[in-house]
């Protein structure tokens, strides 16, 4: 090492032991459960939730408020618990908040019920509940680096027959402030289980994933979301909302994090650390100078040009090499920030809210990523316009490959096919990496239909208009599948009920008020366990893995070319150079080839893709496009 290195490495360590933050930051939580109610009905198990989650978030170094989990608090000591609660946030570096007991919804804000609660009109409910956004306020005042709202609260409406029309069951979504995760039991809108052993399925899945040790705050709760759908079989979905969160936090640090200042340092210090940490033994001129310019505001950024200006020295004087015959060139020579690729975390974006399908194979796709390439691979949620907005995003990302997208068929093929005027182009816009999941869409009907498919195509074509058939909505994928299985099953004469979402058209369905429905699995696979519906056709090629039993509808039919899947594509902006496609591609295909993350997605209903190549995937998307135009033409479906 040179006198210039040294200097500046002698001089840099003075200054990095000066800043570095203590390595125990300080945690402070308010954890509530309510059970005793003295107006509504009683729920047994959030009192043990909470003391469950008290234990385990003194376990990892929490102080808690009251110094434990706080119980039965009626409206004045709820209110002065939060007060304690944001006067202790001061100087904190992480806030959390869990509360279990009833929650519920009044026009999109949440309510937390204290015991004592007992509305008779809507006015009732800001003198004599909660509402979440007080707690939210109280966190974002107090200045914490990271905020935790953890609500085990979507139970029933208590009041739901008391004339509260604008009180709804569930919780719904709020906005997370800057630096904030919040984590629902259930998806809004839904109602969580209690669970039959003393603890919702939830928090007992939540404290167990808080004691492993090596997850970051985001594998965290996608752990806890895939345990509880395991163990719910399918019928709750934990959700989160989440905004851009600086560096890492890990509950329980695993090896590798345990003598690190790294928890909550600025993200742009903590990208450029682990970039340095893959690049600091190479002699390439170029990738110095790239990694400078892109951390030349970071300490590393200072290191690297210091270790530049030595090198630059060191080859004065050895001799030009002799360029390389044309001919041996490669057609694309890959750039240094490709060979280095990747060098800081990658974003992965999601176009949907967080907690559904898309969301979670997209989590469990990072996970293994993260692992197989050594740098963190983070889920962005980005919801809106059926996903036009998230996808519209990445498409306009800088091609360096660090910013994806999990495209769907509905973003990269049915948006373009029904969209008049589309924000983008899924085949010049986007450069595919590889799909890594498939779901066939399947024909379900009530467990109470009597016959095979044929039964039910013979019954439709006798009564023309009187069957039903129920969708998420007009031109999302379940109204396409189920328009394609109309078109070439004979040109049959069903009538479309489009629903809000595929969970009112399950309870229409089950009610016996839907004579049918076409969608992908994962929504039915509770349903089908339970023994409430039968699934007479899977529209794919070949049997599924998941029903070996049922025949695919061709050949249920002896139709051809019934075939529709809702696939999970990952996809870079268009102009990503080939040599950081390829080294995704070939990272993609080595994880999705991993035993547990098949089984992982199997029990959400999505079989792995193993051999994608990017140009299969444009291949899919392309013919998709084609059928689903040719599909809406003939049925009439437009989107705008």
């Amino acid at each position: 090492m040179t006198l210039t290195i040294r200097s500046v490495l002698l001089g840099l360590t003075i200054l990095l032991v000066g800043q570095m933050p203590a390595l125990a930051d300080k945690r402070v939580a308010l954890v509530i459960g309510n059970s005793a109610y003295q107006n509504v009905t009683r729920l047994d198990n959030p009192r043990n939730d909470a003391k469950l989650m008290a234990e385990t978030l003194k376990s990892v170094g929490f102080d808690l408020v009251g110094g434990g989990a706080q119980l039965d608090l009626d409206k004045p000591h709820l209110d002065q618990a939060v007060q304690g609660f944001g006067d202790k946030l001061q100087g904190a570096d992480v806030a959390l908040f869990y509360y279990a007991g009833h929650g519920l919804q009044v026009r999109g804000s949440n309510y937390l019920v204290p015991i004592n609660a007992n509305p008779t009109k809507e006015a009732d409910l800001d003198f004599q509940m909660l509402d979440a956004s007080v707690v939210l306020r109280q966190m974002e005042g107090a200045g914490a680096k990271l905020n935790l709202v953890i609500l085990d609260a979507c139970r029933n409406n208590p009041f739901g027959g008391r004339g509260l029309r604008a009180t709804e069951g569930g919780l719904a979504q709020m906005r997370a402030p800057e630096g904030t995760l919040i984590s629902y039991a259930t998806q809004p809108g839904n109602v969580a289980q209690d669970g039959a052993d003393g603890n919702s399925p939830y928090t007992k899945a939540l404290s167990q994933t808080i004691k492993r040790p090596g997850l970051d705050i985001f594998r965290t709760f996608n752990e806890v979301g895939l345990a509880v759908i395991k163990s719910t079989g399918s019928a709750q979905q934990p959700w989160t909302s989440t905004s851009p969160i600086n560096g890492d936090f890990y509950f329980t640090p695993g090896a590798a994090q345990q003598n690190t200042a790294t928890t909550l340092q600025s993200s742009s210090q903590n990208d450029a650390a682990q970039a340095w940490a893959a690049v600091q033994g190479t002699t390439s001129v170029a990738v110095l100078e790239d990694f400078a310019r892109r951390y030349s505001d970071s300490i590393y950024g200072t290191i690297a040009r210091a270790k530049l200006d030595d090198l630059k020295k060191s080859q004065v004087a050895v001799a030009t090499p002799v360029p390389a015959k044309p001919e041996v060139l490669l057609k694309e020579t890959p750039t240094p920030s490709s060979i280095d690729f990747p060098a800081r975390p990658v974003r992965i974006i999601v176009p949907y809210a967080a907690g559904g399908s898309s969301d979670i194979v997209a989590r469990i796709y990072a996970a293994k990523m993260s692992e197989k390439l050594g740098q963190p691979f983070i889920i962005e949620n980005r919801a809106g316009a059926g996903g036009a907005i998230g996808a519209q995003a990445v498409a306009r990302a800088p091609a360096d490959g660090y910013q994806l997208l999990l495209g769907t068929t509905q973003t990269q093929s049915i948006y373009n096919s029904l969209t008049k005027s589309p924000a983008f182009d899924s085949l010049t816009d986007f450069a595919p990496v590889a799909v890594i999941g498939s779901s066939p869409a399947v024909v379900v009907v009530p467990s109470s239909q009597n016959g095979d498919l044929r039964a039910l195509v013979a019954n439709a074509k006798a009564n023309p208009g009187k069957l039903t058939y129920a969708s998420s909505g007009a031109g999302t994928f379940s109204n396409l599948a189920a328009e394609l299985f109309k078109l070439k099953g004979g040109s049959l004469d069903i009538l479309h009920v489009p629903y809000r979402g595929t969970a009112p058209a399950m309870t229409d369905l089950l009610a016996g008020r839907i004579d049918m429905l076409i969608d992908v699995p994962g929504f039915v696979l509770s349903a089908y366990s339970a023994g409430q519906v039968k699934i007479l056709g899977v529209a794919s090629s070949k049997r599924s893995s998941s029903f070996p039993n049922v025949p695919t509808i061709d050949e249920a039919l002896g139709t051809s070319g019934i075939e529709a899947s809702s696939w999970y594509v990952i996809e870079a902006p268009a102009s990503t150079p080939p040599a950081i496609i390829n080294k995704l591609n070939a990272a993609t295909r080595a994880v999705m080839a991993d035993s547990g993350l098949q089984t992982q997605l199997k029990g959400i209903g999505t079989e792995a893709v193993t051999d994608s190549t990017p140009a299969s995937a444009r291949a899919l998307i392309a013919k998709d496009r084609t059928q689903y135009k040719a599909v809406a033409d003939a049925a009439g479906i437009r989107i705008d």
